[in-house]
């Protein structure tokens, strides 16, 4: 399976990148807003913990998307 690169920016303007297999988000049909971030196939660097609230942006890439 192809990686994929997430990058989650914070509210404080810190950003987090690492790679997965798959990442998947839910959002609020209302006005966009976050509800949720999972993400599988994470081997190396990941994230054990990400406060929703303080999340302002986050950005997929896909490894095999050429650019």
């Amino acid at each position: 399976m192809a990686k994929v690169t997430a990058t989650v920016v914070f509210k404080n303007g810190k950003k987090f990148s690492f790679e997965c297999d798959e990442v998947t988000t839910q959002t609020n049909n209302y006005d966009g807003s976050l509800l949720a971030m999972n993400w599988k196939g994470a081997n190396e660097k990941r994230p054990l913990h990400i406060d929703i609230n303080e999340v302002i942006a986050v950005w997929i890439k896909d490894k095999q998307l050429k650019e």
